[in-house]
């Protein structure tokens, strides 16, 4: 019984530690700077010199969770291009109106007014998740302000009923039960018996986002769409990498058949979490700036 005690404190340490862990992951933030997107403040960073890179983050996370923990940030550096981050409206230090008109189609055209405050004729983007949407969309109506396009962990596909219904899913979840477990099980369809995940997702994705800002993105998703026409059409170079255990795997495996100038990367053994992980992520995603740069 003398043990008990003992054993408590290792383990109210152990909490502790990883609280304090998972705060520096989660709300440490580099402070950039603040631009006004029609009408919404949109925080970003401007870091390094040379050929121009735009980074767009997921859903429900911010810049510096989804790229500068992981290491892209430095390594993009380090390789000698001028990194451009931004909190997607509705997310992290930017703005967080609660209007749904506010978001749709303006998540794709903030990089162009980013691009445009900077005095930046054309960049490079990589979005992952929901980026790697706005990337597609991006790449439909600005093909002549890019360089190339990386599309992480996200894809293409028609929008039927089935995925309406999803969406509608996913948003009554989030506004009337405040989890995301519909995402959960969307993105990572073999882990649904993994409770412990979605009650993790719900609870750090719950405390660092304005539910009502985050609603409102999902529900005007469907403005992200991109044709199939623009596709076959397109002009831009563009790469998707996508984990072979990722649930969104399907549509990015639709890519091909309907996208020109694009080439598909399955990284092995990831999910839709761990893709960016994979050392072949920012070596294939290096490489193809490097292929694609100007001069």
């Amino acid at each position: 019984m003398a043990m008990v005690p003992g054993l408590l404190c290792v383990l109210a340490l152990l909490a502790a530690v990883v609280a304090a862990a998972a705060g520096f992951v989660l709300f440490r933030r580099v402070r950039g700077k603040v631009f006004d997107a029609a009408g919404v403040p949109i925080h970003y960073t401007d870091e390094g010199e040379g050929v121009p890179v735009v980074l767009i983050h997921g859903f429900a996370v911010h810049a510096d969770l989804n790229w500068r923990r992981p290491g892209c940030v430095r390594a993009l550096l380090r390789r000698g291009y001028r990194i451009i981050m931004l909190d997607v409206r509705g997310h992290g230090l930017s703005g967080k109106p609660h209007d749904p008109a506010a978001y749709g189609i303006h998540l794709c055209d903030d990089i162009v007014r980013l691009m445009d405050h900077l005095g930046i004729e054309k960049a490079f983007i990589a979005g992952y998740s929901m980026g790697g949407f706005i990337v597609l969309k991006t790449v439909e109506r600005h093909p002549s302000r890019l360089l190339g396009a990386v599309i992480g962990a996200a894809g293409w596909d028609q929008l039927d009923n089935d995925k309406r219904a999803l969406f509608r899913e996913i948003v009554a979840a989030i506004e009337e039960r405040g989890v995301f477990d519909p995402i959960t099980h969307w993105l990572d369809p073999g882990k649904k018996a993994r409770w412990i995940q979605c009650a993790l997702a719900n609870f750090f994705m719950g405390i660092i986002n304005d539910k009502a800002a985050i609603v409102n993105v999902f529900r005007t998703f469907e403005a992200l769409v991109v044709s199939e026409e623009a596709l076959r059409n397109n002009t831009v170079p563009a790469l998707t990498l996508v984990g072979a255990r990722d649930g969104i795997r399907e549509a990015s495996d639709k890519l091909p058949g309907v996208m020109a100038r694009h080439e598909l990367v399955h990284l092995p053994g990831t999910d839709h979490v761990t893709t960016m992980l994979h050392p072949q992520f920012m070596r294939r995603m290096i490489a193809f700036f490097d292929a694609n740069a100007p001069g």
